[in-house]
């Protein structure tokens, strides 16, 4: 494994975790839609927008 992705449920946001060429662990936090996923290990760029593409977010309650 060089590449671990972790995708949020509740937002467009992802941590990626990189196994680099020194052995050690690389992090990376991505957020928003516009945000471009980069996995270096099979060669795909994607918006984080196209991969949410069907979620729903949850509606912040008013204040009242």
């Amino acid at each position: 494994m060089r590449e671990l992705v972790e995708l949020f449920q509740e937002d467009y946001a992802v941590h990626v975790y990189r196994l680099s060429t020194q052995e050690t662990w690389t992090f990376e936090a991505l957020g928003g839609a516009e945000a471009i996923l980069h996995l270096e290990s099979v060669g795909l760029s994607i918006p984080l927008a196209e991969i949410y593409l069907l979620a729903t977010f949850a509606q912040p309650e008013p204040e009242a």
